[in-house]
């Protein structure tokens, strides 16, 4: 599932709107209304219901408004972890042939742990 479509949906469910959608996202509306095809049709539901310059969320829209308000802060949680070196925890195991122990392994074990000192 595209997070992209997602965000989409929150946006439009939030605003009320795919144009302040649209304007909130920086794209067209054409997009945002390509997008939220594309994910009603993944979802095999309808999310909105659109009438003459009307926009409200269905019923099936309301249902996963929630849930989809989670996975986009869960995915922003793993961006967030994954951007700072000092949360990456573990042990790196390297195999190396004996030249390279000589040449540059010093260098490169200062450089990974100034990056990632908890490796």
């Amino acid at each position: 599932m595209n997070t992209r479509f997602l965000e989409t949906f929150v946006a439009v469910a939030n605003l009320g709107s795919f144009r302040a959608a649209a304007d909130q996202l920086n794209v067209s509306q054409a997009t945002v209304s390509s997008w939220i095809s594309a994910l009603e049709t993944e979802l095999r539901v309808r999310l909105f219901d659109r009438e003459l310059h009307t926009t409200r969320i269905a019923v099936a829209g309301a249902m996963i408004l929630d849930k989809a308000q989670e996975m986009l802060a869960t995915e922003r949680t793993l961006r967030n972890t994954l951007s700072d070196p000092t949360e990456a925890i573990g042990r790196v195991r390297i195999g190396l042939v004996s030249s390279v122990v000589q040449m540059w392994l010093c260098d490169l074990i200062e450089e990974v742990a100034r990056y990632y000192p908890r490796l």
